[in-house]
């Protein structure tokens, strides 16, 4: 008898907190802002080179070897060549 008063007043108070009609219950932090994880792309990992002497000067706005490139990345994935890609303008014969 008291297992069974117990089990109701546990799902009539179930029962009642779930007619609230507020937005703010059902989302515990909907005022904050997250990152989105889909927006972060994955950089390569550094190398160090051979020979330092090797290494083109720096370019002030230039690409680096470690920046994300995923065109070229599924083009090398499917078996094409990636410095295919590159603009050289119109070729000559054209």
């Amino acid at each position: 008898m008291r297992t069974s008063a117990l089990v109701i007043g546990f799902a009539a108070a179930l029962g009642l907190a779930g007619c609230s009609g507020g937005a703010t219950l059902n989302n515990f932090k909907s005022g904050q802002s997250s990152p989105d994880e889909f927006a972060i792309l994955p950089t390569r990992s550094l190398a160090m080179p051979p020979d330092l002497a090797v290494l083109p000067a720096p370019t002030p706005g230039g690409a680096n070897i470690t920046d994300p490139n995923p065109l070229g990345d599924a083009v090398a994935a499917l078996g094409g060549s990636p410095e295919r890609l590159a603009d050289r303008g119109v070729g000559a014969p054209d």
